[in-house]
């Protein structure tokens, strides 16, 4: 069982426990007599001839044994001790569910079969609902039918409204206009919705003040309770008949199929009156419309008639009779302009209390931030205005909750971006591997250095990765072999982000660039060796991986000498211009000796101007390659590009998807105050610090933070009162409007 099913009594329990074995068994046991013995009165009421499920309380339980009604099932008292041991210890006394049995009530509607019709005349409900080029076209009909000849019938068409909507005006209309208040009538309906509403679920409303199990308004409620109202006066009864839907046989099906062809005419063809909901929602007369709040000093503040008609934005709404006719939904209802929605009359609120009451539908406590669909259909039960919607989609994206914690959009794919070197050793990468076995001679890292122009690849072995020993290593085996490079990059680990590089860096006047933070792709090209140098290393090293350290030359002889897609020569030549020996030729005893012997000076310069050839050549292809892949990539991209000025939202620290996990990863909004290029902006944060962060790792503000700086200040110091004055006026509009009324 579930945790809310845990928390059931014992009532609720066994009817579940009922509504399971019956459910789970139903292909064992269909068409079999099933007899159930219970001490529980709930079961009982499952008796053929005694229905009284309406006298439930609980609507759970209702649908559940609603369910069985339609299965070969005896209740019976249980008589004698159960001989089963499950049995002994939960059988008990017979006993009446008093806490979920609601005193009697009389009700008009009982359940009907087609024997019982007869040679009776016969009324038949139907609606039809469906949306053509775009628009919800709705109707429903009622035929009243003797034999096969039609005695009389009713057509109306229904204005944004779905179909069990119409069915259950279709039953309204029957009962206010066509059915006497005497005698029984029999109504044929292929609805389950108001078959079960008006049969078993409509007293269990009105004993719960039409609420559901879960305290929410029942559905529809006004429709219901003119039904309920109506029927009081009714001294008959009404047999309500069930029957399947688009049936060509059975007795009752072309009584069926001919209100339903009714009710299509009714959705679709024109000169259909329309069926007004206000004789529904207002059968009784109502008092004149004020609304009231206090001021400070304890007056009135003013009738709502006053408000809508010298608002700015409303007025012309009263002022333009033709507007009004040709708006069929837009009223005036005792003085009030109103609109009807698909959740009955709204009162059109005045502009200048939009924001506070959006503020507290969709901030408050209750609120819950809902998106924009959820906040639309709360709003449509409270009031109405014309940006309704555009102010509400406004409303959210300048919510600064909604900005940290929903997962918008995310940017999948920026515009490819490289850095052109020009020549060796112009720019190089460095990055740690790690952490590997422990080897024999205690190393456990590897520092990479990568050329981004040759592919030219150094890896070092190291025991651990702190500043002292990157440094020593950059110094002895790189600077002093290779020469100072014209610029450098890395992460933004300490082992690089430290005193003593700093201070070596500007000694030797070497620019050192830092990768946007928990963004690799900075540094792909590194990373791409950091997993070639983890693979080939996991291919030749020993179960336990403990010699690494030993083997890691010759996998750097491999990667040096294996030709690049990008610049189609590998980093040995584009360095010294000529292919790497290989060790194949120990096995073919090859002679690479060459064949013309050259001085020393006319090989310099041979060799020199041949070099120069090969690194243009490489130069040259490297730059193709690079545009050929840019264009590629970017044809994927998704990117929208931000501006200097912009408000965005910023991944907190460590956040590296917030697909996986979206909730509480988002900071600020902090202001872009430079633009490096079309992916990488410079972000000033609050605290006075600039840093600098990839597109992926940003999504638009739609606020302002100097409108947001102003709010805070203007909800906090200059109308604090006044905002818990209009919270308790809209708490009190909330509860007034559930009950479909518009005065407080």
């Amino acid at each position: 069982m579930t945790s809310p099913e845990l928390k059931f009594g014992p009532c609720e329990k066994i009817a579940l426990a009922t509504y399971w074995t019956i459910q789970r068994l139903r292909d064992l046991l269909s068409g079999q007599h099933i007899v159930i013995r219970s001490h529980h009165n709930l079961l009982l009421l499952l008796k053929k001839h005694n229905l009284a499920l309406s006298d439930i309380r609980n609507e759970r339980v209702v649908r559940w044994m609603t369910t069985l009604l339609t299965e070969h099932i005896t209740v019976e008292p249980l008589k004698e001790p159960s001989i089963h041991v499950l049995g002994v210890l939960i059988q008990g006394q017979d006993h009446v569910c008093h806490h979920m049995i609601a005193p009697k009530a009389h009700s008009v509607f009982k359940e009907g079969s087609p024997a019982d019709v007869g040679n009776n005349p016969v009324w038949y409900i139907d609606a039809s609902s469906s949306v053509i080029d775009g628009k919800r076209m709705t109707g429903f009909a009622g035929v009243l039918l003797e034999g096969r000849t039609i005695l009389d019938w009713f057509q109306y068409a229904c204005k944004n409204a779905g179909a069990q909507f119409a069915e259950l005006a279709a039953l309204l209309t029957l009962i206010r206009d066509k059915i006497g208040k005497g005698g029984t009538h029999f109504v044929v309906t292929d609805s389950m919705y108001v078959f079960r509403g008006a049969l078993i679920l409509l007293t269990f409303w009105v004993n719960n003040k039409w609420q559901s199990t879960d305290g929410s308004i029942v559905q529809h409620k006004g429709l219901w309770e003119r039904i309920q109202d109506l029927s009081k006066d009714h001294v008959g009864f009404i047999k309500l008949v069930k029957v399947k839907a688009h049936r060509s046989k059975g007795p009752l099906a072309y009584g069926n199929s001919l209100a339903d062809k009714f009710a299509k005419e009714a959705a679709c063809l024109p000169d259909i009156p329309l069926w007004e909901e206000e004789d529904v929602l207002y059968h009784t007369p109502l008092a004149p419309v004020q609304l009231y709040a206090p001021d400070d000093d304890g007056t009135q503040w003013s009738v709502l008639r006053e408000h809508q008609e010298y608002d700015l934005v409303l007025a012309p709404l009263f002022d333009d009779l033709a507007y009004k006719l040709g708006k069929e939904t837009l009223k005036i209802l005792h003085d009030i302009l109103v609109k009807y929605t698909e959740h009955g009359p709204a009162w059109v609120i005045p502009s200048h209390l939009v924001k506070c009451l959006l503020a507290w539908v969709h901030g408050s406590i209750a609120g819950g931030h809902p998106k924009l669909q959820e906040c639309m259909d709360r709003m449509s039960k409270l009031g109405w205005w014309p940006t309704m919607r555009r102010d509400i989609q406004d409303h959210i994206d300048r919510c600064i909750v909604c900005a940290h914690q929903d997962p918008a959009r995310q940017l999948t794919r920026g515009a490819l971006m490289r850095y052109a070197p020009t020549g060796p050793w112009d720019r190089l990468q460095v990055d740690y591997v790690g952490t590997r076995p422990l080897t024999a001679c205690k190393n456990r890292y590897i520092l990479v250095v990568v050329d981004s122009f040759s592919r030219w690849i150094e890896a070092f072995a190291t025991p651990n990765k702190t500043a002292g020993a990157t440094a020593k290593i950059l110094v002895q085996n790189v600077f002093c072999h290779f020469g100072i490079p014209k610029q450098m990059d890395s992460d933004n680990g300490g082992e690089f982000v430290n005193t003593i590089l700093k201070e070596i860096t500007s000694w030797l006047d070497l620019p050192w660039d830092f990768h946007i933070a928990y963004h690799p792709q900075s540094g792909g090209m590194v990373e791409r060796m950091n997993g070639q140098i983890k693979k080939e290393l996991s291919k030749i090293c020993n179960a336990n991986g403990k010699n690494w350290d030993i083997l890691l030359p010759f996998v750097l002889a491999w990667m040096r000498s294996r030709v690049n897609r990008h610049i189609q020569m590998s980093p040995y030549e584009v360095l010294f211009g000529r292919s790497m020996p290989s060790w194949e030729r120990l096995l073919l005893h090859m002679d690479i000796s060459t064949s013309v012997a050259l001085c020393n000076e006319e090989w310099a310069k041979e060799h020199s101007l041949w070099l120069t050839t090969v690194q243009g050549q490489a130069l040259h292809t490297d730059v193709v390659s690079a545009l050929k892949s840019k264009s590629d990539f970017d044809k994927k991209s998704d990117l929208t590009e931000y501006q200097v000025g912009d408000s965005v939202c910023m991944l907190k620290q460590g956040q590296k998807n917030p697909r996986k996990f979206p909730k509480d990863c988002w900071e600020g909004p902090y202001l872009i105050v430079d633009k490096v290029g079309p992916s990488v902006y410079l972000i000033q944060k609050s605290d006075g610090l600039n840093v600098y962060k990839h597109a992926m790792q940003l999504k638009l503000f739609k606020g302002s933070i100097f409108t947001l700086l102003f709010y805070i200040y203007f909800v906090f110091q200059k109308v604090y009162k006044e905002i818990e004055t209009l919270e308790r006026l809209f708490q009190t509009l909330l509860f007034t409007m559930n009950d479909r009324r518009l005065y407080i």
